[in-house]
């Protein structure tokens, strides 16, 4: 696809992303939310009563609440292709 893609996803995928793959989107999700929580300690500077401390633990939760949601509609309302490459939830 391109120098950025290789570099950033390693050739991993060479077919393309696996948007419907779960081994895609939990790293995905586990670095969103190590970002997520190195934001606030640095905004915080590690103050626990820091009132946006209050959001450390609540945002990351809610995302993947809100992630399972949203996969659930999109597998009911957009069932895979025959062709599509998936994982069906088994992990390698």
């Amino acid at each position: 696809m391109g120098k950025i893609y290789d570099r950033l996803l390693g050739g991993r995928y060479p077919d393309g992303i696996p948007w419907r793959s779960r081994t895609f989107w939990h790293p995905v999700g586990y670095t969103l939310t190590a970002l997520w929580m190195l934001v606030i300690l640095a905004i915080t500077g590690n103050n626990v009563r820091d009132p946006l401390f209050d959001y450390f633990f609540s945002v990351p939760l809610g995302g993947w609440v809100a992630g399972l949601i949203v996969a659930r509609i999109v597998k009911r309302l957009w069932p895979a292709e025959s062709g599509d490459r998936t994982d069906n939830g088994k992990r390698p």
